[in-house]
């Protein structure tokens, strides 16, 4: 009887995936926060969930094969540590944790009588979900506590307790879709998923010890060469003028003419892993549509062109995140037409649960995910309509939140990008579309205040919930646990990673961190909408055209490529490739695209599979890498280390 015919041992998958759910985040804060080495949270499959998973698949799992073979972990129960691990990987430092107390602290230390929040922004604020700050205390989160001070837990109870509320609803409606929209993805359009075949091809066992794929020499020769590029570049560490390997946060570009924008030329090997995955197509239709912003932003340069200032995470100019914001709703609401036949499935079983439709191996019930979802979504309404936002603002705010979620969720599944934003915020769309004069005071600030969980404008709870739905999909027996574990993790995390926060930043004053979540950030968003209610405006009727004919290009590209089997170009990259997350990896899936396309035009399918333990190794060498430059940084660097990562 092999390992994998014995019955899976849940608790102790649980019980794993937990602690290095909790690794994930002690990790993170530590170089986040506390030695100000890489950020580990960028991504959707996050540094700070790779590092610790592949050490314990390449360490751990090894060693227990070899000391106690009978009791080997079994790909069953991988997969539900895996799942956890991801799940904990949403919460810490930039993710989401960094930013509640962050953005809840900032209107009291950063109001001055320049910027006249005293008078503009405090007097909005909602008494229940902001933490009282009658003695100062909101600056000792900023600056650290005055000597025989202690952690004011109490003044951050009530507000927390309100924005958990929050974070619920908005992670049941995530789950909950994600759990109604993967059969969908995942069997009927089979989406590549590459994110998560990694995981998957990781805890596949082999004829050894090692995972399968581990066990072919250029895997290694492709490890080699990622962790020899970043072992070189750690040497710059203790002398700056070394030269280093151009990877992640190379400056380099490429100038094409005066006025256009530069193409990032720095070679991105976390991308280039990850994009070997993903198909021709889609890879082409990310870098050309890259390159055709470039080319539209230049052209808008010499014409002196403009509908006006960009707002946070716009793409590169105004009127192409509003095209490229058309694009995207189309795409979202292409991709629930082309989903109707199956929703419908998913509506008969919510209703009559005795109908023909098989729901047994979905992460829920299709009753248990559309009641969920819809109570999901009524709490988050309910929840921000107290906050301050009024009926219109509330649809159109909601509209693009709802969108965010499930579209970007869909192009990661479909991309394989491991860092991708939708082209505008939900804030952004409604305090254009609705007006500022017609949201109010109130609700501009009430907008402002749901940056504390847009985390850094990715929608982290889809896009994780999602992922570990298709990796439990593989599960042969029991495929909701992977749910129940989900659901446990994310409890556990957000505690923890609140307590972390508030614990590191009171002790040694988070404006020590130097993050951006702390000391950026936090004050932008309400800076850009106190200017905002300080100049109402009504709808933007220019931004609304650029959105109109973005959709219809859009519709127009995605009627050429399902009506024409010639018909060359992807329409997904034109949604979202102008973004400064794009510019940051195009280069990279440029050259993925060039390598993979040789593969297959010289050898087929069978080169392309000796060539895929090439790319994951570059992959995993690279995040081994990473942990590598962590070491060095906690040895000889505390406190002032080097962000190798970011993105």
């Amino acid at each position: 009887m092999t390992n994998e015919d014995v019955t899976p041992r849940w608790w102790l998958a649980i019980g794993v995936g937990m602690l290095l759910a909790v690794v994930v985040n002690l990790y993170v804060f530590a170089s986040d926060y506390i030695f100000i080495s890489s950020r580990l949270t960028f991504g959707y499959l996050p540094m700070g969930a790779l590092v610790p998973f592949t050490c314990f698949i390449l360490f751990v799992v090894p060693l227990v094969r070899l000391l106690a073979p009978r009791h080997a972990f079994s790909k069953e129960e991988l997969i539900v540590v895996f799942s956890m691990t991801l799940i904990g990987s949403v919460f810490p430092t930039l993710s989401m944790a960094g930013f509640l107390p962050s953005v809840l602290a900032t209107p009291y230390y950063f109001a001055t009588p320049e910027n006249q929040w005293q008078h503009l922004l405090l007097p909005h604020l909602p008494t229940w979900a902001f933490p009282p700050n009658e003695g100062g205390e909101m600056a000792w989160f900023f600056q650290g506590l005055p000597k025989g001070e202690g952690i004011p837990w109490g003044l951050w109870a009530m507000p927390l307790v309100w924005w958990t509320i929050l974070l619920a609803g908005i992670a049941m409606a995530a789950t909950c879709a994600t759990a109604i929209l993967r059969k969908q993805w995942v069997e009927r359009e089979r989406l590549a998923f590459p994110l998560a075949q990694v995981p998957l091809d990781m805890i596949q066992p082999g004829t050894g010890r090692l995972p399968a794929f581990m066990t072919q020499r250029l895997f290694w020769i492709g490890l080699g060469i990622a962790l020899f590029a970043i072992s070189w570049n750690i040497i710059s560490f203790f002398d700056p003028s070394f030269p280093t390997f151009p990877i992640i946060h190379s400056q380099g570009y490429l100038n094409i003419a005066p006025g256009f924008p530069g193409l990032r030329t720095n070679v991105n090997l976390f991308v280039m892993g990850f994009a070997f995955l993903t198909p021709l197509e889609v890879l082409m239709s990310v870098w050309l549509f890259h390159f055709l912003a470039i080319l539209q932003v230049g052209i808008q340069n010499r014409l002196g062109w403009t509908i006006g200032p960009t707002d946070m995470w716009d793409g590169m100019t105004t009127a192409i995140a509003w095209e490229e914001q058309g694009a995207f709703l189309v795409f979202v609401a292409l991709s629930l037409w082309i989903a109707r036949h199956h929703l419908r499935d998913v509506v008969r079983k919510a209703w009559n649960p005795r109908c023909e439709v098989d729901d047994s191996r979905e992460p829920m019930s299709y009753r248990t995910a559309v009641v969920g979802f819809l109570l999901g979504v009524v709490l988050v309404a309910a929840w921000l309509s107290r906050l301050g936002m009024n009926g219109p603002t509330l649809l159109v705010y909601g509209l693009g939140f709802i969108a965010v979620y499930v579209g970007v969720g869909k192009v990661v599944a479909q991309c394989g990008l491991p860092y991708v934003r939708a082209p505008m915020t939900p804030h952004t769309f409604a305090s254009h579309t609705v007006g500022t004069d017609g949201i109010g005071p109130a609700g501009l600030i009430a907008i402002a205040a749901t940056f504390a969980i847009w985390c850094d404008n990715k929608p982290v709870l889809s896009t994780a919930t999602l992922h570990a739905h298709r990796v439990g999909g593989e599960l042969r027996s029991r495929p909701r646990i992977v749910t129940a574990a989900s659901a446990l993790t994310m409890a556990v995390c957000f505690v923890l990673a609140v307590y972390l926060t508030l614990a590191i930043c009171y002790t040694k004053g988070g404006a020590t961190t130097g993050c951006w979540e702390i000391q950026g950030g936090n004050v932008a968003f309400f800076g850009e909408y106190v200017r905002k209610l300080q100049n109402p405006e009504g709808p933007s009727v220019a931004r609304l055209e650029c959105l109109g004919a973005g959709a219809l290009v859009m519709a127009g590209l995605t009627y050429l490529k399902y009506r024409f089997i010639w018909w060359p170009v992807h329409p997904i990259g034109f949604c979202f490739a102008s973004g400064w997350a794009i510019s940051a990896c195009a280069f990279s899936i440029f050259l993925t695209w060039i390598a993979k396309a040789i593969i297959l035009k010289t050898g087929g399918i069978i080169l392309y599979r000796k060539a895929r333990p090439f790319f994951l190794g570059i992959l995993l060498g690279y995040v081994l890498g990473i942990g590598l430059c962590f070491l060095v940084d906690v040895i000889w660097f505390p406190a002032q280390g080097h962000m190798m990562h970011h993105w």
